[in-house]
């Protein structure tokens, strides 16, 4: 069936990229996807594009897409044959789930789909869960997504020096519990997101500089995982990319990261100090929160820092000294939260705000100065600061406190405040206005 016939129902996006058969309207057997339709090249096919043809056999997808969509054949019972052109570069999660009768071509392990000229362009799945090694091909692209999901007894995935791998989808490797060590072939250039997810026996892993895009959640919980080396083409490090990987205790991160996402160290107990590059422009909300062993971080003179997230540096109870670079102008809520080993902390000129809860429970932290370009510091900022004795204001003048308690506020809100004891002032913080934050006219 030629899906450019007269009268047969599909659709396709405005630009003509996104290719979908209707529901109920896919009965035969064979399908020939059109490479342009209306002088439009098709370049990806959709989410659950075919996912309603019951009676498909057999399907022939042109040169030129990119892209196989979500679910594109999920459920295809009848789906023997599938041809794959060199074009594709992505097939997206969960686009074979349930292709029960497709023919797939094996090579040590692996079942790969692909075309009469590279059979091997994409390895699918593992032969079966209870493999303990495989060689990948060497034409091979792609890894899919879930390709070696729960596969616990895999202990080798071997790259031939010749390796023409571009790709590595989510999931690939998720759960592979005995999975000791991996070196990523030189080809590779993005690995998506999950990848390495819950690899708890994963204690070394090589990846090359070619790699520019490391997903979120890549070493989630790779619990035995003791060093790594990103990319110097990263430019990110995304969200929880090595949360709870308790035995890192080495990390570089090279001078081309510019962002480093939410919840990325989270958890890192064992990692004792951070180089944060100049490059790094934004450190997400929770960054290395837990990082109960880091005693030391440091950032460049030259960095081009301006945001630290919420709870960036909570709970990272070894934690003694920091200098907060110039540029930063927000110490966030909960930002050195439960800092217990805190004793000194530098904050810029260019702070104009500290948030609730910043140095909550920073129970080491004995004196600490406000620059006069802050303008507000909000509720409980130095509650729990025990060992507190001096806060200094280079700008004592026109400080108000507010509270937000309703029951308080006849009696203290917008009441202008004398700061300029240091001593006084610590009682104020740590004791004295409890639930007030602070203000300056």
């Amino acid at each position: 069936m030629d899906l450019t016939r007269e009268g047969l129902e599909f659709t396709l996006s405005e630009d003509g990229t996104y290719f979908s058969v209707s529901r109920g309207t896919c009965t035969e057997t064979e399908i020939i996807i059109p490479a342009t339709y209306k002088g439009i090249p098709v370049t990806h096919i959709a989410n659950v594009a075919f996912k309603f043809c019951d009676n498909l056999t057999s399907i022939n997808i042109p040169d030129g897409v990119t892209t196989i969509g979500t679910y594109a054949f999920e459920d295809c019972k009848g789906l023997t044959s599938i041809t794959i052109p060199d074009s594709v570069i992505s097939i997206e999660y969960g686009a074979l789930d349930g292709c029960s009768s497709l023919t797939y071509n094996t090579y040590d392990n692996g079942k790969y789909l692909g075309n009469e000229t590279n059979p091997y362009l994409v390895l699918v799945e593992a032969t079966s869960t209870s493999i303990t090694s495989c060689k990948i091909n060497e034409n091979c692209k792609i890894i899919g997504d879930k390709a070696f999901e729960n596969c616990g007894s895999l202990t080798s995935v071997i790259f031939g020096e010749n390796s023409q791998l571009a790709s590595i989808g989510h999931m690939a490797f998720c759960d592979c519990n005995s999975l000791t060590s991996i070196t990523i072939p030189n080809s590779v250039t993005n690995i998506d997101s999950y990848v390495f997810f819950g690899c708890n026996s994963l204690t070394s892993i090589t990846i090359s500089d070619s790699v520019t895009d490391i997903g979120s959640n890549v070493f989630f919980g790779c619990s035995s995982l003791t060093s790594i080396t990103i990319p110097s083409g990263v430019t990110n490090i995304d969200e929880n990319a090595f949360y709870n990987c308790t035995s890192l205790t080495s990390i570089t991160i090279p001078n081309s990261v510019t962002s480093i996402g939410k919840d990325a160290f989270k958890g890192c107990a064992g990692l004792t100090s951070i180089v944060i590059p100049d490059s790094v422009i934004i450190i997400g909300d929770h960054a290395f929160e837990g990082c109960s062993g880091l005693t030391s971080v440091t950032f460049g003179e030259n960095s081009q820092l301006t945001s630290i997230g919420w709870g960036a540096f909570c709970d990272c109870s070894s934690l003694e000294s920091i200098t907060i670079p110039i540029g930063v102008t927000t110490i966030d809520a909960h930002l050195f939260a439960s800092c217990s080993s805190l004793t000194s902390i530098t904050i810029p000129d260019d702070v104009t705000s500290i948030g609730d809860w910043a140095f909550f429970e920073c129970s080491s932290l004995t004196s600490i100065i406000i620059p006069d370009s802050v303008t507000s510091i909000g509720e409980n900022a130095f509650w729990g600061c025990n060992d507190l004795i001096s806060i200094t204001f280079e700008d004592a003048f026109s400080w108000y406190r507010k509270s937000n308690i309703s029951i308080w506020l006849s009696e203290i809100d917008g009441i202008e405040t004398n700061v300029t004891n240091e001593f006084i002032n610590a009682t104020y913080f740590t004791s004295k206005y409890w639930y007030c934050s602070w203000h300056k006219r």
